[in-house]
């Protein structure tokens, strides 16, 4: 389920999803994620989105990933 935070548009970022209304990718957020960033550094990073913002692309990646595990093994 995609939420209103998180935007898929081919003129943004190649079609990659991304927090709407900005160029920021799911795939950047899950990078800070993956380096280790909190939720609160990352706001630090990109103060112009909110928490949610940055939550909802976490869970977005979350359940693509999930999403993708679970069409492998089907």
């Amino acid at each position: 389920m995609m939420s209103s935070y998180i935007s898929t548009d081919p003129s943004v970022c190649g079609g990659e999803p991304h927090i709407a209304g900005t160029r920021i990718s799911v795939e950047l957020i899950q990078d800070h994620i993956s380096a280790g960033y909190s939720v609160e550094q990352i706001g630090h990073i990109y103060p112009h989105l909110s928490s949610d913002q940055i939550e909802a692309a976490i869970e977005y990646d979350r359940d693509a990933a999930s999403f993708s595990s679970s069409a492998v093994t089907a």
